[in-house]
């Protein structure tokens, strides 16, 4: 009877941690972006105001930032979006005549479309070249796969292993690449490794988009924002 009793109490226990992880998650997406973090710095803590961080936190994807709320997102095989359709936040690739005549469910998503189109997307998106490449395969501490990543040289790519290419969310896709491009414009910085992920994990969170974001994408950002040693003060 006591282990049925104890089986029942973790069991309500877990459903409070999950209910109260999902409002921490949707609280903070709401985040507005002249908040101020605090960032522990080595031995030291350092006050970033968001707004003087803006030169190196670039914005992409001007086409795509459209005041659209759901629906699939149909790009061509030459990565030129083509418009958008009921249904979810998913990347679809079809041929233009085809979308212009309505015929949707010829499309693909975008994990199983040909690599040039691929690139051509992922491209468009971050308005920077980006390439897939069979990249690391081994989950890390928390249990995720690296979902993308920048070279030292500014070469930008996706994971072919990660979830965010082979789930083709619009809105994660976006907000892993706008996390490499945060990368990209700190090269040559002074700034060290771990200064360089907390930077890019807060222009996720405090990009307007990030609540567009799934649920479990939001999660693990904040998670590894708060981890890393990132804290909100209002």
């Amino acid at each position: 009877m006591t282990i049925v009793l104890l089986k029942r109490g973790l069991y309500i226990y877990d459903i409070l941690c999950y209910e109260y992880l999902t409002l921490f998650v949707i609280f903070w997406s709401k985040i507005n972006i002249n908040q101020t973090y605090i960032f522990p710095m080595k031995s030291n803590r350092k006050k970033c105001n968001l707004n003087q961080l803006a030169g190196i936190m670039p914005i992409i994807g001007n086409e795509e930032q459209k005041n659209s709320v759901g629906g699939d997102y149909y790009y061509s095989e030459q990565g030129e979006l083509l418009g958008y359709q009921p249904g979810g936040n998913q990347i679809r690739v079809i041929d233009k005549a085809q979308y212009s005549n309505g015929m949707y469910s010829t499309a693909k998503l975008l994990c199983y479309a040909s690599s040039e189109a691929q690139r051509n997307v992922f491209s468009k998106i971050a308005g920077v070249d980006c390439q897939v490449t069979a990249g690391a395969s081994v989950p890390d501490a928390n249990g995720y796969v690296e979902e993308a990543y920048c070279t030292p040289s500014g070469q930008i790519y996706m994971n072919y292993y990660g979830s965010v290419y082979r789930q083709c969310d619009f809105w994660d896709v976006y907000s892993t690449l706008l996390h490499e491009r945060t990368h990209l414009g700190q090269i040559g910085s002074n700034l060290t490794s771990d200064d360089r992920e907390l930077l890019a994990r807060q222009a996720q969170i405090n990009d307007p988009y990030f609540s567009r974001c799934s649920e479990d994408y939001q999660l693990r950002v904040l998670c590894d924002f708060v981890l890393r040693g990132g804290t909100v003060y209002f």
